[in-house]
C-alpha cells in the first residue's frame, strides 16, 4: 500500500470530516506529517530495528579529517575501527585535536586523530 503526503492529508480530512474546511492549512498539516513520520522512524530506531541502517568506510587519517554527512542521515549507532572493531567515542569540547576521537558539526563528520586505517559509520 503506497500513499503520497497529499493522499495521507486526504484520508485523513475525510476520517476527521474535516474535507470542506480551511481549519488547518496546507503547512501545518505537512508538519503533522513530518512530525509523525520523525515519530514512527524514532521508534523503529529504539526498538533495534536495522531496516534504514546504512553503513558507510571512511579513511582516518592522523590529522582532523572532514566528511560531509549524506542528506538522508537521521541519527548515528555508532563509529568504529573496521578491522578492530573498537568504538571510536564522540569527542568533548575541552579534548584536543589528537584525542582519536569525532564529533558532528552541522552536516560534517569530524575525526580528530584517529588512526589511519578505515572507519565504520552506521
Amino acid at each position: 500500500m503506497h500513499y503520497t503526503a497529499g493522499q495521507l492529508i486526504e484520508r485523513a480530512k475525510k476520517l476527521a470530516d474535516l474535507r470542506n474546511t480551511d481549519f488547518l492549512d496546507h503547512t501545518e498539516l505537512t508538519q503533522y506529517i513530518n512530525d509523525s513520520w520523525t515519530a514512527v522512524y524514532s521508534y523503529l530506531i529504539n526498538v533495534g530495528d536495522t531496516q534504514f541502517v546504512k553503513e558507510v568506510v571512511l579513511e582516518g587519517g592522523s590529522g582532523v579529517d572532514d566528511y560531509k554527512l549524506p542528506d538522508d542521515f537521521y541519527i548515528m549507532k555508532s563509529i568504529k575501527d573496521r578491522y578492530s572493531g573498537k568504538l571510536i567515542e564522540r569527542r568533548a569540547e575541552s579534548e584536543g585535536v589528537t584525542s582519536g576521537k569525532y564529533d558532528i558539526v552541522n552536516d560534517r563528520l569530524r575525526l580528530y586523530g584517529v588512526t589511519s586505517g578505515e572507519v565504520l559509520v552506521t
